[in-house]
């Protein structure tokens, strides 16, 4: 598999009408309503190869944790610092290809998470090092 991006124009969009247009999307698990956000026109393909390797969803154990920290380091340790931090992939694999993994975690959650939490763990809106240690994917 290659390794995708949303685009500029989209992730500009996207952070800026969180809140009040895809949020509610994320608090209701309506995965249709996001397959159709990210599809081709808001996704850039990239060369790069990763892996896919599917995530466990019991984040309760802490030993489905680590080995899904693995498999995702393993899918994408070739990565360079700059790439692993990008927003743009992460936001992209998060809502494609890991998107089933991505509202497990939320929906949870979803019992403790409030609106805040649940914007965090999707988008980057602190610092790119806390955004990354927060966020569901890069975790």
């Amino acid at each position: 598999m290659k390794i995708k991006y949303v685009t500029d124009v989209f992730l500009d969009e996207y952070k800026t009408n969180f809140d009040e247009k895809y949020l509610p999307l994320y608090r209701e698990n309506k995965i249709d309503s996001i397959n159709a956000i990210f599809s081709s026109e808001n996704i850039i393909e990239s060369d790069i190869d990763f892996k896919y390797q599917e995530l466990e969803t019991m984040i309760s154990d802490s030993s489905v944790v680590k080995a899904n920290i693995r498999r995702l380091w393993e899918s994408l340790k070739h990565l360079t610092i700059v790439e692993a931090s990008n927003e743009k992939m992460w936001v992209a694999l998060e809502n494609t290809d890991y998107l089933g993994y991505h509202l497990s975690q939320l929906q949870e959650s979803g019992k403790i998470l409030k609106d805040a939490s649940i914007k965090s763990r999707t988008i980057f809106n602190r610092g790119t090092k806390r955004s990354l240690m927060i966020n569901n994917l890069s975790m």
